[in-house]
């Protein structure tokens, strides 16, 4: 039995009773919860989309309208993935995902690479029933030794399935 702790942003989706939720709201707290949980587990599974760029500043209540033009500027958020991973002990495993809506095999492989990965699951978010808000996926597996499976479109419980046997069989 494992012991599971969840680092969730705001969705309402149920956990069994035995993992640990950590509710965060913004990328900073992600950032912040990840950190201080990561070094006491053997696997980080980091499957959150979270948005690479933040306003630097969130502003209560509405803009009124007049005066001079808005202009929007952003600030990029912390990258969880590459910091997280770039900090792994030995035996550590870090595992990423990639939305990917165009050369899915490169950029998953420079992103395995860049973020110092031990597996990478990339998905086209470009194709009817794939990627977000659609219970079904298809994905590109690749790991560090060069190892690579394409899965057909599946419901995301059997690739959630699939991905965890991939641990099983391929980490020490």
């Amino acid at each position: 039995g494992a012991e599971v702790t969840a680092v969730t942003g705001p969705v309402d989706l149920p956990l069994p009773a035995m993992i640990r939720r950590i509710p965060v709201t913004s990328a900073r707290e992600m950032f912040e919860a990840a950190g201080d949980v990561f070094p006491s587990q053997d696997i980080g599974c980091f499957t959150a989309a979270v948005a690479d760029f933040r306003p630097p500043a969130c502003e209560l209540g509405k803009f009124k309208k007049g005066g001079a033009p808005l202009a929007l500027t952003f600030e990029p958020n912390p990258d969880i993935l590459a910091t997280l991973s770039g900090s792994k002990k030995p035996g550590q495993v870090t595992i990423g995902f990639a939305a990917e809506a165009q050369n899915l095999e490169r950029n998953a492989a420079g992103k395995l690479e860049r973020k110092n990965l031990d597996l990478i699951v990339a998905n086209p978010v470009d194709e009817a029933g794939a990627g977000f808000a659609t219970p079904t996926n298809r994905v590109l597996v690749m790991d560090r030794h060069g190892r690579r499976e394409s899965w057909p479109q599946l419901p995301k419980t059997e690739i959630a399935w699939r991905i965890w046997d991939w641990i099983l069989m391929n980490t020490p």
